[in-house]
C-alpha cells in the first residue's frame, strides 16, 4: 500500500514534464503534424513594457561652454595686454634711465655723439680750464637742448635745426631768452668767430639763467 502511494506521488510530480512533452514520432514530421504540435505557440514578439524611469535632466552645456570659451580668451587677451603695457613701460623707463645716466666725455665730438647722456657740465668746466671758450659756448648750448628734451619741452632729433627748436618752444615763457642765445651761438659757432674770455664771461650768465628757468619750469 505504501509503495502504491509513493508511485502516485511520483507520477504527480512528473506530470508537468510528460504532459507537455510532445510525443515521439518514428519518422520526420509532415506539415499537418507540425501545425498540430505548434498550434498553441505564439511566435510574435511582444513589446516589453518600458519602465518609466525619471532620470534627472542633464544641464545644457552649449551656452555655458560658449561663456567659458569667451571668458578664457578674454583672460588670455587681458594677460597679453598687461604684459605688453608692462613691457612698453619698461622700455620707456629704461630709455629715461639711460638719458638720466651721465656719460663722461672728454671732447665736444664725443658730446655731439651722445648729446642726451653726455655730462656736459663737466665738459664745460674742462673746456673753460683749457681756454677753449668757443667750445664751451657750444657745450652750453648742447646743455640747454639736453635740459629742454628731458623736461619734454622739445623732442631732440639729429636732423632738426636750431631754429626748429626755437619754433618748437614758441609758446614757452623762456622762448625769448632761448631764441637770443641761439642767435649768439649761431654767430660764434657757424660764423667762425673767436670767443675771448671776456665774451664768454658775458654769455655764461645768460646760459646759467636760462638753465635755471628750465629746471624750475620742468614738467
Amino acid at each position: 500500500m505504501k509503495k502504491l502511494i509513493l508511485f502516485f506521488v511520483f507520477a504527480a510530480l512528473l506530470y508537468p514534464t510528460w504532459a507537455t512533452t510532445p510525443a515521439k514520432t518514428d519518422g520526420p514530421l509532415d506539415e499537418s503534424q507540425w501545425q498540430e504540435i505548434t498550434k498553441d505557440l505564439d511566435y510574435t514578439e511582444k513589446e516589453r513594457e518600458k519602465k518609466n524611469t525619471n532620470w534627472p535632466s542633464l544641464p545644457n552645456f552649449n551656452l555655458n561652454g560658449q561663456l567659458i570659451k569667451y571668458a578664457f580668451f578674454t583672460l588670455v587677451l587681458s594677460v597679453l595686454i598687461y604684459f605688453l603695457v608692462r613691457y612698453i613701460l619698461t622700455l620707456q623707463g629704461n630709455a629715461a634711465a639711460r638719458e638720466d645716466l651721465q656719460v663722461e666725455v672728454k671732447t665736444l665730438r664725443e658730446a655731439e655723439e651722445n648729446p642726451l647722456t653726455a655730462n656736459l657740465t663737466a665738459l664745460i668746466a674742462k673746456l673753460v680750464a683749457e681756454g677753449d671758450y668757443r667750445g664751451a659756448v657750444r657745450a652750453y648750448f648742447l646743455l640747454v637742448l639736453q635740459t629742454m628734451h628731458r623736461n619734454k619741452r622739445i623732442e631732440w632729433k639729429k636732423p632738426k635745426t636750431n631754429f626748429d627748436y626755437v619754433r618748437e618752444v614758441a609758446n614757452e615763457p623762456f622762448q625769448p631768452e632761448f631764441s637770443k642765445l641761439t642767435y649768439y651761438f649761431e654767430l660764434v659757432w657757424y660764423g667762425q668767430q673767436g670767443v675771448l674770455k671776456s665774451d664768454f664771461n658775458r654769455l655764461e650768465p645768460e646760459f646759467t639763467q636760462l638753465l635755471k628757468a628750465l629746471k624750475n619750469d620742468a614738467k
